[in-house]
């Protein structure tokens, strides 16, 4: 009998593009999964510099992809092979995938490699922001991916809504329970006590009065950084006190408008980088800002209801159905700098109010201790479909 044939399969691979995202989204959450039962549990993505200290944190094993975010044919076919490679080595019982580059090459090779069970998290769509050539291509390479996985769950039922309206196959599509890949750990993201949020704005030379606007993410066109920018600006010319504070990589600014870069340099706009806690973040923010022109189910917005910040967001499909607007957030029309001034303002104006709902809100339907073991139990089930065998 061969080697292969003796190896059962057996464990789940998560795979990533690069490991930022594995680092930033599955947190914590990895170690629960396979402290309980999802085991052997392991991760692959480009290693940026995290891998390692990502897979050691967690208890788990990591494996190294010649990723990069950005398309790249030869390192992409080079990636294609090791990751083929490794799924043969490995012989995983179920293979997770959920970033736009990693979900089509694992698909296919998941599929070539007989993999059982193939796990799409499918967390927005890149296609609604493309256009001419590339919104076709994005859309057959969509569609591909739908096609070669065995289920795909949705972060929010807004997006099982769009790949319908889209033409998209959703029979193996869910939602599990309210959305969310990993929640939000309510602990960790609480409101910052007065002195540490005071010694933070000193440290920024923020004097009491000024109201910071926050934004966490990357700094591109598609996150509504141009409208952010130019909302604040306006505030800014009517005579507010408002600065604005910017957390995450900086690798889309050259594809910002001309207006948006000069702005980056002006004082009132704080560049913070990238922090290795970004709940350190929030203690900054007065109002938190995401005027994205496509999203999935941003955990960054849950983050901030469980600081009890104002969240602000554009009205994009996936905001209409997790922000009640007005209630747990205030919506702006998407690009719309005006608009996205008034309902800064009235953040602002209502933050007592707002805070207090949106707080109710994350506890109940976010708690990331209910969202884990709520993917736990999705993947025990495809444990149980690929091998056969129990998985409590």
């Amino acid at each position: 009998m061969s080697g292969r044939a003796r190896q059962a399969r057996r464990g789940v691979l998560v795979v990533k593009t690069i490991d930022l995202s594995i680092d930033m989204m599955l947190r914590g959450q990895l170690r629960y999964l396979h402290e309980h039962g999802i085991s052997p549990l392991a991760i692959a993505a480009a290693d940026t510099g995290r891998l390692q200290s990502v897979a050691a944190r967690e208890g788990i094993r990591s494996f190294a992809l010649p990723f990069r975010r950005k398309p790249s044919p030869l390192s992409d076919l080079i990636g294609f092979v090791r990751l083929l490679a490794l799924l043969a080595a490995l012989r995983p019982a179920v293979v997770v995938y959920g970033t736009p580059k990693a979900s089509l090459l694992t698909a296919l090779a998941g599929v070539m490699t007989k993999t059982p069970v193939r796990i799409h998290l499918l967390r927005g769509m890149r296609l609604d922001t493309a256009t001419g050539l590339l919104r076709r291509v994005l859309l057959v390479t969509e569609a591909l991916t739908l096609r070669l996985s065995t289920r795909t769950i949705a972060v929010g039922h807004s997006l099982v809504r769009r790949c319908r309206e889209l033409g998209l196959d959703t029979t193996h599509m869910t939602v599990v329970g309210s959305g969310s890949v990993g929640g939000v750990d309510l602990a960790r993201f609480g409101p910052a006590d007065p002195a540490t949020r005071r010694a933070c704005r000193e440290h920024h030379k923020l004097g009491p009065e000024t109201v910071v606007v926050g934004f966490v993410g990357r700094l591109t066109a598609d996150k509504g950084v141009d409208a952010l920018l130019g909302a604040v600006k306006r505030l800014r010319d009517g005579g507010r006190d408002v600065v604005v504070a910017l957390v995450g990589p900086d690798d889309g600014v050259a594809g910002l408008t001309p207006a948006t870069r000069a702005d980056l340099g002006e004082g009132w706009v704080l560049r913070l980088g990238e922090l290795d806690d970004p709940s350190e973040a929030f203690t900054l923010f007065d109002i938190f800002c995401l005027p994205s022109r496509r999203e999935g189910l941003p955990t960054v917005v849950l983050e901030a209801w469980a600081a009890e910040v104002p969240v602000v967001t554009s009205d994009v499909a996936a905001f209409d159905a997790l922000i009640d607007d007005g209630v747990t957030g205030v919506r702006a029309r998407v690009d719309d700098e005006a608009d996205l001034a008034r309902a800064l303002e009235a953040a602002r104006r209502d933050r007592d109010a707002l805070v207090s709902a949106a707080r109710d809100h994350v506890r109940r339907e976010f708690d990331h201790r209910v969202v884990w073991e709520n993917h736990r139990r999705e993947y025990a089930a495809a444990l149980r479909e690929a091998t056969g065998a129990p998985v409590a």
